[in-house]
């Protein structure tokens, strides 16, 4: 057994210190400064520790043996970066052209409130509890972009306006959709910013699928994605009838020269599929627009509808999978399952 012998002032420094226990991994980490090891968290938060791309949770244990000696031993679980909070911060104020920008500058220099703030770099690190390459991870997922030294999103309608246009811009100049030149699609729609044209370009594409790093690929299931919400969106609230939906829907694609049929699959974090009798109904659910945390993300669910198969939710709960667990084993803490002719449903306990 390790012996520890303390100063004889120990006493009376026992309430400014708390005892971390660190993997050896970890430990060489902080100590080779291999990277900035940080504490994250507001008052109301779950403080956590980062490093340069893992974040951890920071738990005091209940151990009458370590309280004895010290006021606090806190012990380290890697958690997933909390990051659910980005699409509402950076959704204050999205990009919906220079001309919209400088009206929100305006606004902002009138207003007695933060919301609708614009985020640096620096802002979001002090903010998001994730470590640097997490959070970086996560702009990326979001199709976030930097510009003029913000991070921001691309406006939803401000997104089918451009879209058009690129596309109206490909048919004109007989580029197809597989090879659109980047450098000569700035040129042609000179009226936005070139490094918006080529964001928008990149969110709709696969970048293994274009030829070179100047040409873009546009993904035909992408864009099917994009034109189902467009449809949703003009009536957020309204429930479709699904096979109503699917017509429209491919109406819209026939007049973007799409040839790829949609399908319901592609529908999964954009709206949701449910059955009402022998009638399939579609509402419009987009993953983005969920509470970030678990037990207010389950009691949103279970409100919007009472009853979901593992299918149908794992789209909106894939993102609060912990390391070492499943979709299933998450939704197991806050439902219960049971079976209906081999189909198994889940509802609130």
């Amino acid at each position: 057994m390790q012996s520890i012998t303390f100063a004889a002032d120990f006493g009376s420094l026992l309430n400014q210190y708390k005892v971390l226990e660190l993997s050896e991994e970890l430990l060489q980490e902080i100590e080779q400064g291999q990277g900035e090891v940080c504490i994250k968290g507001a008052p109301a938060e779950e403080a956590v520790l980062c490093t340069k791309d893992t974040t951890y949770s920071l738990r005091q244990l209940d151990t009458r043996e370590v309280q004895s000696m010290f006021t606090g031993y806190l012990e380290l679980h890697e958690v997933l970066p909390r990051t659910g909070v980005l699409p509402a911060l950076l959704g204050e104020c999205p990009y919906e052209g220079e001309e919209a920008e400088e009206e929100k500058e305006m606004a902002l220099e009138t207003a007695e409130t933060t919301k609708g703030r614009k985020y640096t770099w620096e802002a979001l690190r002090n903010q998001v509890q994730a470590s640097d390459q997490q959070l970086l991870n996560a702009l990326k997922r979001i199709n976030a972009f930097e510009w003029n030294g913000h991070w921001r999103l691309l406006g939803r309608s401000f997104i089918t306006e451009l879209m058009d246009r690129i596309i109206t811009a490909a048919h004109a100049n007989e580029w197809p959709l597989s090879a659109i030149p980047v450098e000569a699609c700035q040129q042609n729609l000179r009226m936005y910013p070139g490094q918006v044209v080529e964001h928008c370009l990149r969110i709709y594409s696969r970048s293994t699928e274009s030829p070179t790093p100047d040409v873009v690929a546009l993904d035909p299931t992408l864009l099917c994605a994009m034109r189902a919400e467009d449809i949703l969106l003009e009536g957020p609230d309204k429930p479709w009838v699904l096979s109503d939906f699917m017509g429209k829907w491919k109406d819209r694609m026939q007049n973007d020269d799409i040839t790829l049929s949609p399908s319901s699959e592609m529908l999964k974090g954009i709206a949701l599929v449910s059955t009402l009798g022998t009638e399939r109904r579609l509402t419009y659910l987009p993953n983005t627009s969920l509470p970030p945390t678990a037990p207010a993300r389950f009691a949103f669910l279970f409100n919007k509808q009472r009853k979901w198969t593992l299918d149908e939710v794992t789209p909106y709960i894939e993102d609060l999978v912990e390391p070492g667990m499943t979709a299933e084993k998450l939704l197991m803490k806050y439902a219960r399952m049971s079976e209906q002719n081999g189909q198994r449903f889940f509802t609130p306990r």
